[in-house]
């Protein structure tokens, strides 16, 4: 990514917030981080690191405690409709139907009927869910409804996706099968994604780069590119390797694949 300007970037940054004894506590401090355009991140680090309060402050949902975050060169003070955020409950609108969810953003910003149809229908068939259009989000299941919560996000035309450990609540075979669809997602298309994630086999298999993230005065501990195809077999030497070495790194914060957060 040197030699080009990032999508995202932050600049010395520090994220804190006040606990209910009224004590500030510093979740980021001093951070300087670049995001290129058409990267997948995976953030990565011990509970209480700040991962989810980083991937909010990339969102502008939350305001630095000092420093920035800018988009595309600007300092970004508030939510913007080119960054979309998903979160592990999805938050699909339950009134809806699989296909008026992912209509629903288009919808708002006065796309033209024809438009907002082929757009939805394009979607619906990329994420495998043509045949689901017209049922509503409690029948259907975990990994079908954040299909569909990607889907809408796509729908927004959205340029970064911020995934807040979307499959955490999955078990291991489903969540091994939305690996894979997310990563088939990201490949068609141009989005930027940041996902905040326990599982170093997950950060391994689905990103091009893991930032490993500390605790306290330690900031980014580590920034690993995992994009050799090698590293996304998960039997091969160097994909233990790499396993073993991040393994080290969070100690007995690693959590086994498809557990629970």
């Amino acid at each position: 990514m040197s030699g080009t300007a990032p999508l995202l970037q932050t600049t010395a940054l520090s994220l804190g917030y006040t606990d209910r004894q009224g004590v500030t506590n510093t979740a980021i401090r001093n951070l300087d981080l670049r995001i290129g355009l058409g990267e997948f991140l995976c953030l990565l680090g011990p509970s209480g690191c700040g991962k989810t309060t980083l991937l909010k402050a990339l969102g502008g949902f939350l305001q630095p405690s000092h420093g920035a975050v800018l988009y595309m060169g600007r300092e970004l003070k508030a939510p913007s409709p080119e960054i979309v955020m998903i979160f592990q409950e999805n938050n699909l609108y339950p009134w809806l139907t699989v296909e008026k969810n992912i209509a629903f953003a288009p919808r708002m910003r006065g796309v033209p009927p024809a438009r907002i149809r082929a757009l939805t229908e394009e979607l619906l068939t990329t994420v495998g869910l043509a045949s689901a259009r017209n049922r509503y989000p409690h029948e259907l299941s975990g990994g079908m409804r954040q299909r569909v919560a990607i889907a809408r996000a796509m729908a927004a035309e959205s340029r970064v996706l911020l995934l807040d450990e979307p499959f955490s609540a999955l078990d291991v075979s489903l969540r091994r099968r939305m690996q894979s669809f997310l990563r088939t997602v990201w490949h068609s298309t141009s989005a930027t994604l940041v996902m905040v994630t326990h599982s170093i086999e997950e950060a391994i298999l689905v990103g091009e780069r893991i930032l490993v993230l500390g605790t306290g005065q330690e900031g980014a501990v580590d920034d690993i590119d995992v994009r050799a195809p090698v590293l996304k077999d998960r039997y091969s030497p160097e994909f233990l390797a790499l396993q073993r070495r991040l393994e080290r790194l969070l100690g007995d914060d690693v959590l086994p694949e498809g557990a629970a957060a």
